[in-house]
């Protein structure tokens, strides 16, 4: 028997919600590509693409039973894998982080063949200071966020506000250190010649 209906033509709804097997995969095979080409805009690993489509795709099934629309169930499913893409992104980059954070610039750790000692020095004294300029809650985010590697989400929990507030908290405090950091290297008391070594 051959089927009559167009093949881009969505599911009914009431099918979807019903949990019938040919309207899913229906709705699965036109959604795939738009979903797997959600998550390929945050991972390159064509295999971990794929498998976060799936698990969009899945996700999309448990959560459409309250969709009101078609547009509803794909907008849902693109919004799913853009988030899973994120999370496993995110993931993936805490797991590159070493297991143990050094003190960042320490001059006996930076090799002759990365960068003079002095500047060496010099820039890990500007972080030390830099970061002395804030209250020690806004040091402990920062900490807790970059060194850690906690996502805004944990972070959030962690001090009972909202993840938008650690988020816009973390740009703020960017902002201000970067500020600081222009102001010092325009600067010229404290340039480093490292022709004689002395440190100004």
């Amino acid at each position: 028997m051959i089927d009559s209906r167009d093949p881009f033509e969505p599911p009914a709804l009431t099918d979807l919600r019903d949990g019938q097997a040919e309207a899913w995969r229906r709705a699965f095979d036109l959604l795939w590509r738009v979903v797997q080409r959600a998550a390929a805009r945050y991972l390159t690993d064509r295999g971990a693409v794929e498998e976060t489509a799936a698990q969009a795709l899945q996700e999309t099934r448990v959560a459409a039973k309250t969709a009101g629309s078609w547009a509803e169930v794909g907008a849902l499913a693109v919004v799913i894998a853009r988030r899973r893409a994120i999370s496993r992104r995110r993931a993936q980059a805490a797991d590159k982080r070493p297991p143990e954070i050094v003190a960042p610039l320490d001059p006996e750790l930076v090799g002759e063949d990365r960068e003079p000692p002095q500047y060496a020095a010099l820039r890990a004294l500007d972080v030390r200071e830099l970061l002395a300029t804030l209250e020690p809650t806004q040091r402990e985010l920062l900490e807790d966020y970059f060194l850690v590697g906690l996502t805004s989400e944990e972070v959030a929990t962690k001090r009972g506000v909202p993840a938008a507030t650690v988020r816009s908290q973390v740009m703020r405090m960017l902002a201000h250190l970067r500020e600081r950091v222009q102001t010092r290297r325009n600067d010229p008391a404290r340039k480093c010649d490292i022709t004689s070594g002395d440190l100004r």
